[in-house]
């Protein structure tokens, strides 16, 4: 066998060209390091497929088990959304009920793949329930089901066209593998005193005010662009940013015991997520005020701690817009 015959029978120009494909669409930094981990991780979920099976052969079945999760990706990505698709759904929930959040990051960030926020200094995540589940995947492209989701459209195209694109996955998982808070006002409440201790006395004083102000309201007091400073982003490690309203937990906590209505949203914004269509009710909305579906807060927990989680890469062209 040659050279060349080697290399094509273990698959290796197909693995080298999809890592190149993956750098070129996300430029990282380290973009040889990048194509390494990339490929590395390919490696491992082999291996861990190829184990699972050999494990299902010694146990005297035919293949690995199927996760609730998986068979819900399966179902979703099959396109269908007819009756038939319908009822399997129901089927798959009944059995077990799902949540599941849209993790992005760079191909870059040891912390992506690895936890339910890729960033790792966020102390809490979003996750979506079993209603999202059930009314807004099937038949639905990665796009339409993040819009549903509530990400907004100028938010999601700005992680997407921005100069370091990010890459996007979906992770399923048994709801019960995962503790979770309402996403009301009162659970965000919860959720900031028992993760942001240090930050939570700041805080509470201006969130009733903040609480029954229309956003809009709030960016009309600002007097400048607070989607544009949340998308500037942050020094992950320092927290500093080029954008001067930015606020980090660092940011917030420097500025004193009595930081403005506006600096606390912010802030709310950018160390927590509770983006400008936010309402506290316990549910998405999307960009023309259409309810969505049930939003939790849960802590920013590593996937291999998930039991049953399932993750997919979502397709870069499923999400750009149409």
């Amino acid at each position: 066998m040659s050279g060349r015959e080697f290399l094509a029978a273990n698959g290796v120009h197909e693995a080298l060209a999809a890592a190149v494909l993956e750098v070129l669409h996300t430029r990282p930094a380290q973009p040889l390091l990048a194509i390494c981990k990339f490929l590395a991780a390919k490696e491992a979920a082999k291996r861990e497929g190829q184990a699972a099976a050999a494990a299902a052969d010694l146990a005297g079945g035919s293949g690995p088990a199927v996760s609730h999760a998986d068979r819900f990706l399966l179902l979703w990505r099959a396109g269908a959304s007819d009756q038939t698709a319908r009822d399997e759904l129901e089927a798959i929930l009944d059995e077990c009920p799902l949540a599941g959040r849209v993790i992005h990051g760079e191909l870059g960030d040891p912390s992506f793949g690895e936890l339910l926020s890729a960033d790792d200094w966020k102390r809490a995540s979003w996750v979506f329930g079993a209603d999202a589940l059930r009314e807004g995947f099937l038949g639905l492209s990665a796009r339409e089901v993040c819009l549903r989701l509530g990400m907004g459209q100028s938010w999601l195209d700005a992680k997407l066209h921005g100069p370091r694109p990010k890459l996007f996955q979906l992770c399923i998982f048994p709801a019960a593998s995962v503790a979770a808070e309402r996403a009301t006002w009162a659970g965000v409440a919860r959720v900031l005193e028992s993760q942001y201790p240090e930050a939570w006395p700041r805080v509470q004083h201006h969130l009733p005010t903040i609480q029954s102000m229309p956003f809009a309201d709030i960016q009309a007091q600002a007097g400048y662009d607070m989607l544009g400073a949340n998308l500037a982003g942050r020094d992950p490690s320092t927290g500093e940013s080029p954008s001067e309203h930015y606020m980090s937990l660092q940011r917030f906590l420097r500025l004193g015991p009595s930081p403005s209505l506006v600096q606390v949203r912010q802030f709310l914004w950018d160390e927590l997520g509770l983006k400008g269509l936010f309402r506290g009710d316990g549910f998405t909305y999307d960009d023309h005020g259409e309810r969505g579906y049930e939003e939790f807060l849960a802590c920013n927990l590593r996937l291999r701690e998930i039991q049953g989680a399932a993750v997919v890469p979502l397709s870069r062209q499923d999400l750009l817009s149409t």
